[in-house]
């Protein structure tokens, strides 16, 4: 049997937590790994018309408080990961 099909409310904030691969040490900081990680998650957040309202990145995973009006959220992730 299949997992249900996600419902997303518009309304809701949510919090995502994404862990890198095998919690490697993939986004260590520097001035290039920010660089790229602000660029694409400026435009996956453009393309997919999410709310953004904050963001962490560490070296091993990121937290994201998004909020997704059309149901757009999957299409956000994909697009980010």
């Amino acid at each position: 049997m299949g997992w249900p099909l996600r419902m997303f409310d518009p309304l809701k904030i949510y919090f995502v937590t994404v862990r890198c691969f095998q919690r490697r040490l993939l986004m260590r900081p520097s001035s290039e790994t920010n660089d790229v990680l602000g660029g694409v998650l400026a435009r996956a957040a453009e393309l997919s018309e999410v709310e953004l309202f904050a963001f962490v990145f560490a070296s091993n995973h990121l937290h994201l408080l998004v909020r997704a009006p059309r149901g757009n959220l999957p299409r956000f992730m994909q697009y980010l990961l």
